[in-house]
């Protein structure tokens, strides 16, 4: 056999095998009849929440003054088939670590990613001390239809086996045994967690400064039930046993295996590589094949069992600690692969100087456009240059410098290059062009020979921006291979507005909605879709409530209350500040930014030439993220008076006149807000029925707050709006809401001309609900919360002693904090009263009767707020003194020594 041969072989042998080849070759049999949706990145994102994070590229941070990418910027540490890996600085922590970059995966390899980092966590959980962590989550971007990238920062090692085994040739008999019992140390504790590491050899041991020799790499690790029985081969071919190699060998995928024993023989062979360096593999797989004596501690592994070998282990009292504190890479490594990498030190550099553009914030899509250019690959040196070229010409099209009849004059649709059209697509969006983009999508779409969905979807959304609705559900319609949209977002996007246009979007919202949680920030999602979603960044934007249905941190879909921000226990009507600075669009008149406050906003864009589609959107924008105040005022009064002279007819104005009515609501003008909520409900009376019923909701409030026995008849309306929806957990949402709020204005006292009709709507409600379980969870909260307001201590006990163990009965333990809580708020309550009952420790006891209780049964104290702990010594000790009791301070001392021993534990 030639040496060529034998080069082959070898590479053969030590490929690793792993799930992803396997699904190629068997890609036939992949469940094929799924919806359109469930092989997105936004299933991913949905599915693996506690996996990976969306990279929100397109958001512009203020803070650090550039846009939000994430780059391979440092020093290359590897390249291969599964990524390239950095030694770098992870700017969440500011700790040194490895950035792992996956690009251009396909979905099949970003779940198999996903399933590894959950293995990976539940080690850490348990034993983070054993393996390579990963830091934070992974986060993903979308580039095209099911092509991904990731990037996956780790815990940075000093190394892995194979670099010392080649650096130090040998190893002191010290060092080897630290080795050997770190490695088996952690194999015998991943085991445990029943997890098998399937590829252990000397590439994937790492060395570090704190935990000494660890594992990495668990792409082939497999969770089981029982360590013998049939698992699909996967690993290093030459790190398999025997029989396992034979398998192979005979092309068979499956194969009956003790997965403890597979990485025990793995472990073996690499610590006879590090014995015998010199040997060939194949010399030292015969020596363990045939279970020859060659070293105490191989040896003692033979014919050994996960249970002997984890006793025989143990008896050692093993403590792990580092003898090898060198690195592999030392200054002069460093500075030599930093001249030979130039590439990506010039992918930073033109990052960093895109930022110095005049117009950088404007200008996301054009850097990406360059970042991507710099490092893609091109077979013709020029092509490169020719597309830097074409970058170059359209900086100043973001300016204000040339006006947008000049840029659009300047196309010729018949030389029109893909890059050109999307780079003017973006200027005109920059500049506030609807029309144009209209007309150029439209001009370009002419001289093509074939039909492109992606230039009809931006058409037809175009379409329905500007109203031309007819149009626009022509053309999507008659899409037919959505499959063909660029990228996953666009495919989510079809479906929304296809829905929207067809008269299906009341049908299609609740499947959608999952979909959008875990993808952008809520946000951004509701500015970015505005015209598709419609939904308001509020739910009361009076008292400043947030509506949380597209919220991320729901763990399922309307879960209860949850999903109106009930932080359990905490009530919904506790206002939140945010900063929507990042949100806001950026003004250029003459490269000068306009400072915003106290500006007329729609004056300004009308001086920049916008369009009045665009100066609507971003009004529209800008009446979500403006607090109420005098600002607010002026900037809506003029936005009505724009739209009534320039977009008469036009269907969005409704939802304007709606924000106008709900202000005026708050201001207390009445007569005024009902004139603009007839209108909005004018254009919107043959629309979707959920348009009706949010109009009719905010009449509803008004009317209420104005004592007007009309909201009778309005009520009955609004609940009949809802029952015309196709029953769901969005339709048990909206009932939900509106009986929180009906108690919430009981609670007030100053609807009491109302006080029959609302204990009736309560009760209709209630019956709408009938079978809902957080029912008691709101008649709970709705007696605390009057009580709380009223500083009642008899009505705070009342409705813990009666109406909590009702709501404990109904949700088990989801909300068995309460007790806790209400019992801080009682005595939160006696302080400021001053009461001196005669029983007072009786409460203070049973508060701490609890708290032990619960720390006992393992109870998670993180569920409710630190300072309920914190003051709880501090309540009990006060309330032994009041009482005069010299026996009960002594117990209040002894809690709090309690307190300070498991304070850790606590927090």
């Amino acid at each position: 056999m030639n040496n060529s041969e034998n080069e082959s072989k070898q590479s053969e042998q030590t490929q690793t095998i792993d799930y992803y080849q396997q699904l190629n070759e068997n890609r036939n049999n992949i469940i094929s009849n799924v919806s359109l949706l469930e092989r997105t990145i936004f299933e991913l994102l949905k599915k693996y929440p506690e996996v990976f994070v969306y990279n929100e590229q397109q958001i512009y941070d203020g803070k650090s003054q550039g846009a939000n990418f994430i780059l391979e910027n440092g020093l290359l540490l590897g390249k291969g088939a599964y990524g390239t890996v950095y030694s770098t600085v992870n700017p969440k922590n500011n700790l040194p670590a490895a950035l792992k970059v996956q690009e251009n995966c396909d979905f099949d390899q970003v779940i198999i990613q996903a399933e590894e980092f959950k293995i990976q966590k539940t080690i850490a959980n348990h034993f983070p001390q054993c393996i390579i962590q990963i830091q934070n989550k992974i986060v993903i971007s979308l580039k095209y239809m099911n092509t991904y990238r990731m990037y996956a920062y780790l815990d940075l090692g000093l190394g892995n086996l194979r670099e010392y085994q080649i650096k130090f040739n040998k190893f002191t008999d010290l060092q080897f045994n630290n080795m050997f019992d770190c490695i088996l140390d952690s194999i015998i504790k991943i085991h445990s967690l029943k997890i098998a590491h399937g590829d252990i050899k000397l590439e994937n041991i790492i060395n570090t400064q704190n935990n000494g020799w660890v594992l990495a790499d668990f792409g082939c690790a497999i969770q089981y039930i029982t360590p013998y029985g049939e698992y699909p081969i996967v690993g290093t071919r030459v790190y398999m046993q025997k029989q396992v190699r034979g398998a192979l060998k005979n092309n068979l995928k499956m194969f009956k295996m003790n997965l403890f024993k597979k990485d025990i023989y793995a472990f073996q062979l690499t610590m006879l590589q590090i014995l015998y360096p010199e040997d060939n593999i194949s010399h030292l797989q015969q020596i363990l094949d045939t279970q020859q004596q060659v070293h105490p501690k191989i040896d003692s592994l033979y014919n050994k069992d996960y249970i002997t070998i984890k006793a025989q282990f143990n008896q050692k009292k093993f403590i792990r600690i580092s003898l090898i504190q060198e690195s592999i890479q030392n200054i002069d490594d460093i500075k030599m692969k930093l001249e030979n990498n130039f590439q990506l030190s010039l992918y930073y550099k033109i990052y960093q100087d895109s930022l110095k553009l005049p117009y950088n914030k404007d200008m996301h899509f054009w850097t990406q456009t360059l970042l991507n250019i710099s490092i893609q690959d091109y077979s013709d040196g020029q092509e490169r240059v020719k597309q830097v070229m074409i970058l170059d010409t359209f900086v100043d099209k973001y300016s204000n410098l040339i006006s947008v009849e000049e840029i659009f004059e300047e196309i010729s649709f018949e030389d029109l290059t893909k890059l050109e059209y999307d780079l003017y697509f973006d200027v005109f969006e920059k500049r506030g062009q609807k029309m144009m983009q209209l007309m150029l999508c439209q001009g370009y779409q002419a001289i093509l020979e074939e039909p492109n969905c992606n230039l009809k979807f931006q058409e037809a959304e175009l379409l329905y921006i500007v109203g031309q609705w007819d149009s626009a559900k022509e053309i999507i319609n008659s899409i037919q291979n959505v499959l063909e949209l660029e990228n996953d977002e666009m495919l989510l996007k079809f479906i929304c507005l296809k829905a929207r246009l067809n008269d299906q979007w009341i049908n299609t919202r609740e499947e959608i909605i999952p979909y959008l949680m875990n993808y952008k920030d809520m946000f951004q999602i509701l500015i970015e879709w505005k015209f598709i979603l419609m939904d308001s960044i509020w739910l009361d934007k009076s008292k400043n409530i947030l509506n949380t249905i597209y919220h991320r941190q729901q763990k399922q879909f309307f879960d209860g209350l949850n999903t109106f921000d009930y932080e359990k226990g905490e009530n919904q009507q506790k206002p939140i500040k945010l900063n929507f600075q990042k949100y806001m669009k950026t003004f250029y008149m003459e490269q000068d930014e306009v400072k915003l406050d106290g500006f007329n906003i729609i004056k300004l864009m009308q001086n920049l030439n916008y369009d009045k589609y665009a100066i609507f959107y971003q009004g529209w924008i800008f009446c979500e993220i403006l607090q109420y105040h005098d600002i607010y005022q002026s900037h809506i009064e003029e936005f009505i008076q724009f739209i009534e002279q320039n977009l008469e007819d036009y269907y969005f104005n409704w939802v304007i006149y709606d924000c106008y009515a709900r202000f005026l609501t708050y201001k207390r003008e009445f007569m005024k807000g009902k004139h603009y909520l007839f209108k909005a409900m004018k254009i919107v009376q043959n629309d979707c029925i959920h348009n009706q019923f949010t109009l009719c909701h905010h009449l509803l409030q008004l009317q209420i707050q104005e004592n007007n026995l009309e909201c009778i008849d309005t009520f009955t309306k609004t609940i009949n709006f809802i029952k015309q929806m196709p029953n769901s957990n969005f339709t048990q949402f909206l009932f939900i809401t509106l009986l929180q709020e009906i108690l919430v204005m009981c609670n007030l006292g100053s609807q009491l001309s109302l006080k029959d009709f609302l204990d009736q709507a309560i009760q209709i409600l209630k019956y709408q609900l009938n079978g809902i379980k957080f029912i008691p969870l709101l008649d709970y909260m709705s007696q605390k919360e009057e009580a709380l307001q009223n500083k009642d201590f008899y009505a705070l006990k009342t409705a813990m002693w009666q109406s909590l163990p009702e709501l404990l009965e109904a949700t088990g333990d989801i909300y068995e904090e309460e007790i806790l809580i209400g019992f801080h708020q009682l005595f939160v309550i006696l302080e400021f009263l001053n009461l001196k009952l005669e029983d007072e420790t009786r409460y203070t006891s049973r508060w701490i009767q609890s708290l032990i209780i619960f720390n006992q049964i393992g109870f998670n104290m993180k569920k409710f707020p630190k300072q309920i702990v914190d003051v709880s010594p501090c309540l009990y000790a006060r309330s032994c003194h009041r009482q005069g009791d010299q026996k009960k301070l002594e117990e209040a001392k002894e809690f709090y020594m309690f307190y300070l021993k498991n304070k850790s534990w606590l927090f």
